[in-house]
């Protein structure tokens, strides 16, 4: 998929900051309130609210921010093994606690795409999500991490296009997980000549 974009656009591919706290907050929500149609799912019981995003978008030097015309309309939020480490101490990441025990089972020095949303939908298919990922491998590359990971819904329903989107870039189911009445499966890259 290639990321084509009339010439009188703009697009930013930027690290996120503080500033945008309030803007992300503002997309993610709307984009699973959109997506699930439904406040009561049990899903976003235990989702981040605002105080948690900002501890999310200001310590994390691999979150970015996708911008067209100065306007934000996506995010993925990634954290590398240190930063879970730091986060869970502080009481956060709690939702996610479960899988991030599996992978440091498996890995202890990796990077965690946590949240990819672009929104609104109009935006989506336009290749800024295959963009961000790509840059996020580049990114923790260069500080020396080969091991990615990341989780996509497959139950109740699967968000198949994320699945292909990660299997296009080299990502391999390695394991389910259970979390609030949903499943999901747990993807990883590896940056490595030799497969995990």
């Amino acid at each position: 998929m290639k990321l084509e974009l009339k010439q009188d656009i703009r697009h930013d591919l930027r690290p996120s900051s503080s500033a945008d706290i309030r803007v992300v907050s503002n997309i993610i929500k709307d984009n699973l309130l959109s997506e699930l149609n439904n406040k009561n799912t049990g899903f976003l019981i235990n989702y981040p609210n605002s105080i948690e995003y900002k501890t999310r978008l200001d310590r994390n030097k691999y979150n970015l921010i996708t911008e067209l015309n100065d306007k934000i309309i996506g995010t993925l939020i990634n954290f590398s093994s240190d930063e879970i480490q730091a986060q869970i101490s502080q009481g956060y990441l709690l939702y996610e606690k479960g899988v991030l025990d599996f992978l440091f089972n498996l890995n202890d020095k990796f990077i965690w795409l946590d949240q990819m949303v672009i929104h609104p939908k109009k935006y989506r298919r336009m290749g800024f999500s295959k963009l961000m990922v790509e840059k996020t491998l580049e990114m923790g590359m260069r500080d020396g991490y080969m091991d990615y990971y990341c989780m996509i819904s497959i139950f109740p329903e699967t968000n198949i296009p994320s699945l292909n989107l990660f299997t296009s870039l080299g990502f391999r189911i390695v394991d389910t997980q259970k979390i609030n009445n949903r499943g999901w499966a747990i993807m990883h890259k590896s940056l490595n000549s030799h497969v995990r």
